[in-house]
């Protein structure tokens, strides 16, 4: 890249200031006692999204270990051996970091989980998501890029045959969607139906 690192406006103040540089993927060092899991599966999705996208959120680091983007480093550490490239990036052994080294060590260890446990409080105007996703079909656009599984898409747009094709080829199939109020009453109810010997399986929408 022509430009290794990106400067903020010299009026920000030195508390405020953030700048952008990018370094290489091996000297970044994952936390050891990261409590975020990250599947291979998901890793596959950030790195569909890397190869569409491009880096739009940078990796979070502290004198060059990881405070935020363990999934996306691992993504594009294995983009990078496969010969994968990520758009509008001309180096795949870099990626873009924000340096934290200003927290001290409480503070990186804090934000590792808060970075984490705060997005999985907001939720969906599932009306407003389904338009968009609508609106993304009917151009053609790959839905998976989304994050979302296909039976979750055929769900939210209301394809009930989409959703068990593959599962079932004939005959009806009948369902039941209950609402839950958080992720534990969800775990909760799972239990308790499977242990009556019926199958299901959790659905975020």
């Amino acid at each position: 890249m022509s430009e290794s690192e990106i400067h903020p406006s010299p009026d920000a103040g030195a508390d405020a200031a953030l700048a952008i540089v990018y370094r290489p993927l091996r000297e970044l060092v994952p936390y050891a006692r990261n409590a975020r899991r990250h599947s291979a599966k998901q890793i596959g999705k950030i790195r569909a999204s890397l190869a569409r996208f491009g880096w739009t959120n940078p990796l979070l680091i502290a004198e060059n270990v990881m405070v935020a983007g363990h999934g996306r480093l691992a993504a594009a550490l294995a983009m990078a051996k496969d010969g994968q490239p990520i758009r509008r990036h001309i180096d795949p052994w870099t990626a873009p970091t924000v340096d934290l080294s200003h927290l001290d060590a409480e503070e990186r260890a804090a934000y590792r989980i808060t970075d984490n446990r705060l997005a999985l409080d907001a939720g969906w105007d599932n009306a407003l998501l389904q338009t968009e996703m609508a609106d993304l079909q009917i151009k053609g656009f790959d839905l998976g890029l989304t994050g979302f599984a296909n039976v979750e898409i055929n769900t939210l747009l209301g394809n009930a045959r989409g959703v068990t094709r593959g599962l079932r080829e004939e005959g009806l199939v009948y369902q039941v969607v209950v609402d839950c109020t958080d992720e534990r009453h969800q775990a909760e109810l799972l239990g308790d139906f499977r242990a009556r010997g019926l199958g299901c399986k959790p659905l975020i929408l």
